[in-house]
């Protein structure tokens, strides 16, 4: 397709004409885009939103154009530009924690749009708001189902995706599992008596800790972690050689911990509340 730039009035550019081709601009924008939408990939930024529309860049690329030099130097700039910052590629989207064992990316998904779950890794997706979900495993029929803040789903290793179907903005969180798992089962050994275990499988152990403001938990142990805060609070823990260490933890914080026992207390006026994700 040829587009012919016109204009109703006025004199026409004096300076040279170039008919560009956009096709090698648009390949290489394919390219990077599928480089970093393959799913919650562990070897690139992952981008997972995936849109039904065609992009003004795919629209602007199938065509041909006259434009001055001056022009085109400026387009392939912020083309480029683009391409070097995974935000504006994928959506609202933030990589939280990346190490050996996990990799994990917060996403806020507008109505229509969807992540897509990588089928290499296993993996736990956290609701940080309620709404409703289309969710469609591989060669099989979607289900729409409602969740509620703080709602916890293991995903096995195979790829599907998780779509907003409501009507408002839903934020998720994806915590990828790289480790190949082991064959020990924690139940709730260690933890405290106010910890309830929601998921344990050979990839990792998933708890939900609650704690009233103004109240203790007894002596208490935690593997290296994730800790997903949906309600925060201000906290002191008591270690076993007598240390006392104070820290905050705020709503909406993503975080990776390290193993620890401590005796903990909620020193502040609000409830604790997070999700736990200790990998194996």
């Amino acid at each position: 397709m040829v587009f012919n730039l016109k204009t109703n009035a006025g004199p026409r550019l004096s300076q040279p004409q170039h008919v560009v081709s956009m096709n090698a601009l648009r390949i290489s924008l394919h390219n990077s885009k599928q480089s970093r939408c393959c799913g919650w990939d562990t070897r690139a930024p992952p981008c997972c939103l995936h849109s039904t529309e065609p992009s003004i860049f795919a629209r602007f690329f199938d065509m041909k154009m006259p434009i001055s030099q001056t022009f085109q130097n400026w387009l392939c700039g912020v083309i480029v530009a683009l391409l070097l910052v995974p935000d504006v590629m994928a959506g609202n989207q933030t990589e939280k924690v990346r190490n050996d064992k996990v990799l994990v990316v917060e996403q806020t998904l507008a109505p229509g749009e969807a992540l897509t779950l990588p089928g290499d890794h296993p993996g736990v997706v956290v609701y940080l708001d309620a709404g409703a979900v289309e969710i469609a495993p591989p060669q099989e029929k979607p289900r729409t189902q409602t969740v509620k803040r703080g709602v916890t789903m293991f995903q096995p290793p195979q790829s599907g995706t998780v779509k907003n179907v409501g009507s408002s903005d839903l934020r998720v969180v994806w915590t990828e599992y790289l480790g190949k798992g082991g064959s020990e089962t924690w139940g709730a050994a260690g933890l405290a008596p106010n910890y309830q275990v929601l998921i344990e499988n050979q990839y990792g152990r998933v708890y939900d800790i609650s704690m009233a403001a103004g109240t203790s938990e007894p002596l208490h142990s935690h593997h290296d972690r994730v800790v997903i805060c949906l309600s925060g609070a201000e906290l002191m823990h008591e270690m076993p050689d007598g240390r006392k260490e104070t820290a905050t933890l705020k709503t909406g914080e993503i975080a990776w911990r390290g193993a620890t026992t401590h005796v903990g207390h909620n020193l502040g006026k609000t409830d604790l509340w997070v999700i736990a994700i200790e990998p194996k």
